[in-house]
């Protein structure tokens, strides 16, 4: 309530407080000050909204850290436990969010000078599913997806996500399943926390870096990057993985210190 959060005696009230960090956590703060305005006609300043909406923000993570560490030492039931979730999804990855310079003050990165345009926001969700639909295609449960997220390491944010998924019902899934893009700081949350769990690539990923090892083998050759590329992606559908890497391995070059970029593709789908 408003007391635990401790803003009934601010000058905002509770009921703006609430609006003001909703809004906050989609859009920009310039925008939400507008809408507020246009909305409820309640005037504030950009830094009102970011001073609002960072504030209830630090709290509710407060609670969430509070809930994660009771759940990361929580006892797992017995093995014989009643299994009430036929499937419990775990999908997580990150992605480069832009920042302002002072956030990016120190940060190494991949522009050319090695200075840093972005920091990585991780992110994750899990979800359920118990029905397929008539071609046998798993169909998500409705409102069953919640997500997890924050700028932070990955030793960190393994925490973050094994303690969404035990919320959710890890122990109590008969099957889970590891939807990502194959990535190693991913594969080692994964080994760490979801051992038991089938571990899937999923096709969007694998797609991108096949199209990459048929630009990087064929160059301009359009006709046989095209070529290769329909064929490895029908190589894909039917989890033909080794054909694909006995076949773009013979492709390399002889030279061994050539291809480089090449090799590291097929590693990947060596690896995953």
């Amino acid at each position: 309530g408003d007391e635990e959060l401790g803003i009934e005696h601010t000058s905002r009230s509770p009921g703006v407080q609430r609006q003001v960090a909703r809004l906050g956590a989609k859009e920009p703060f310039r925008e939400v000050a507008q809408d507020m305005q246009e909305l409820a006609g309640v005037g504030l300043s950009r830094k009102d909204a970011e001073r609002v909406s960072e504030g209830i923000g630090a709290q509710m993570e407060q609670w969430q850290e509070r809930e994660r560490m009771a759940l990361r030492f929580a006892e797992p039931p017995p093995p014989e436990a009643l299994k009430t979730i036929e499937t419990l999804y775990i999908e997580f990855d990150g992605t480069g969010v832009p920042m302002v310079p002072h956030e990016l003050a120190g940060r190494k990165g991949k522009q050319a000078d090695g200075s840093a345009r972005t920091r990585e926001a991780k992110l994750g969700c899990v979800f359920t599913q118990a029905e397929c639909d008539e071609d046998g295609r798993p169909i998500r449960d409705p409102a069953s997806t919640t997500f997890v997220g924050a700028i932070e390491e990955a030793d960190r944010f393994q925490w973050r996500i094994y303690a969404e998924a035990v919320r959710r019902g890890l122990f109590e899934a008969r099957r889970v399943v590891i939807l990502t893009d194959g990535a190693e700081w991913i594969r080692n949350i994964v080994q760490t926390h979801f051992p038991r769990a089938v571990h899937i690539i999923d096709l969007y990923h694998a797609r991108q870096h096949l199209v990459n090892l048929c630009r990087l083998l064929f160059d301009r050759d359009l006709r046989r990057l095209n070529h290769y590329k329909d064929r490895w992606w029908n190589n894909l559908d039917e989890g033909a993985i080794d054909n694909i890497v006995e076949q773009a391995r013979s492709l390399l070059p002889k030279d061994p210190r050539a291809g480089k970029d090449a090799r590291c593709e097929i590693g990947y789908f060596e690896k995953n």
